[in-house]
């Protein structure tokens, strides 16, 4: 369309170069005058000449300093504040061990109180259990009247109840105060009923009949004929008698006795290696020698005799390091054959054994505080002492073919013990005037037990 309206001019015009203007032409307008406008008038253009004249006039002062730019430069002085140096502490290797040390302690203290609370709730817990069995144990002895085999399990329940609360209280008096005393309350009252049931009598002040002055004698071991005591001792010489009123007499004799035991009224004393002699009517008779052991086919030649019995005059010695009991048969007139060895080839030996007794069988003491009984030479059975206070260490036992009980002596819990000759506990005598027991004796018709305790004899009736 602009190229047709343009055509005309264009065919005039001719050369090489053709520029089209691809615009709308616009029309000439109508001309508008543009007058200028009338300056505002300003104090600051007016004033301006004035104020620069004085600016000459006015110069500021300049200091001129030595300095390599010619200028004067003004420098303020700086202030130098001094660095304050805190010395840092050197520790040496001791102080760093020590300090090492203390925090090691404090770091322990903290962890072992915790640890003992922790471990007081366990003993507090286990207490309180102890506490419900005793309270069952109770329980069951207020019906013993009506049904007494709950005695059994009373006594069982309390012997429980004992040894759980044993380690507590051997602890206890590093344990709170409160604690320990609960502990020991209940303990104590453990031990009341299990005295009670196990027929422990407690002797305050038991009857004394007799006191030895050392300057006279010294006893080591004692025997009796039914109706005197008598005192000996394998260190020293003579014999020593009391009898039952009281009355005392010293029996000289240059010999040292280390066994005895009656026999038929009298007394037969042994002495090393294998001599005996008899003590009848106030009077020692001849010494008897006996037939060696060693001296028979197959016998250890050292064999020792450590324990003496007698039944119906047969003599039982026992040798404790090979646990061979050896018999010599009597024949007459205080007269014994020779000896042979009185158990079977393959039963068990008695080693280690403490002491024997005799009333037909043969009752062993052994050295796990248990009883053993053999009969016609061979092991019958063997007692389990069961009873309270626990066995720790027997010392003797003794019996005899008309007496219904066994009698042990333990002097390390300061007791004597009576037993049915089934292991049932019948009686526990203990008193804390029993500190130094050595040797016992019972009367024929087992109702008086005298017992020594060093210096000092003391009797009890049953």
């Amino acid at each position: 369309e602009i190229l047709n309206k343009k055509r005309g001019d264009l065919s005039k015009i001719s050369g090489i170069c053709l520029v089209i203007f691809l615009s709308k032409e616009i029309l000439a307008k109508k001309r508008e005058t543009i007058l200028p406008q009338p300056k505002e008038f300003s104090l600051k253009e007016v004033f301006s000449p004035i104020v620069n004249y004085f600016k000459k006039l006015i110069k500021k002062p300049r200091l001129r300093l030595l300095g390599f730019g010619g200028q004067a430069k003004l420098k303020l002085p700086k202030i130098v504040i001094p660095k304050i140096i805190v010395p840092k502490p050197k520790l040496t290797k001791n102080q760093i061990i020590i300090l090492a040390l203390i925090f090691s302690l404090v770091i322990g203290f903290f962890a072992t109180r915790q640890e003992e609370k922790q471990q007081l709730e366990i003993y507090q817990n286990n207490l309180n259990q102890i506490q419900e069995k005793v309270n069952q144990a109770e329980s069951f002895l207020i019906l013993k009247e009506t049904k007494p085999q709950l005695v059994v399990e009373a006594n069982s329940l309390l012997k429980e109840s004992w040894e759980e609360i044993s380690p507590i209280a051997k602890i206890a008096p590093n344990l709170p105060s409160d604690f320990s005393n609960q502990v020991f309350a209940l303990r104590d009252k453990i031990s009341k009923n299990l005295y009670q049931l196990n027929n422990l009598v407690e002797i305050s002040e038991p009857e004394i009949i007799f006191e030895f002055n050392p300057k006279d004698f010294v006893p080591q071991k004692m025997v009796s004929d039914g109706k005197n005591l008598y005192f000996f001792s394998p260190y020293s010489q003579n014999l020593f008698k009391v009898n039952q009123t009281g009355e005392s007499q010293l029996i000289s004799i240059d010999k040292k006795f280390n066994l005895a035991t009656s026999l038929d009224g009298s007394i037969l004393f042994s002495l090393k290696p294998n001599q005996v002699i008899i003590f009848r009517d106030e009077q020692f008779g001849e010494i008897i020698s006996l037939e060696t052991p060693g001296a028979v086919g197959g016998w250890s030649p050292d064999f020792n005799f450590n324990n003496l019995f007698s039944y119906r005059s047969n003599l039982y010695f026992l040798d404790k390091k090979t646990g061979e009991i050896i018999k010599y048969p009597y024949l007459k007139n205080f007269e014994w054959g020779p000896p042979r060895l009185w158990l079977d080839p393959e039963t068990k030996k008695a080693i280690d054994a403490k002491s024997l007794a005799v009333d037909g069988d043969i009752w062993i003491l052994n050295k796990v505080n248990s009883i053993s009984r053999y009969r016609a030479g061979k092991l019958q059975e063997t007692l389990k002492l069961d009873f309270f206070p626990y066995p720790k260490e027997f010392s003797k036992i003794f019996t005899l073919s008309g007496l219904s009980y066994l009698y042990i002596l333990e002097p390390i819990q300061k007791r004597i013990i009576i037993l049915t000759k089934a292991g049932e506990i019948i009686k526990q005598f203990q008193s804390e005037k029993f500190d130094n027991l050595l040797d016992f004796s019972i009367s024929q018709d087992g109702k008086i037990i005298w017992l020594l305790n060093g210096l000092k004899v003391y009797q009890i009736n049953l």
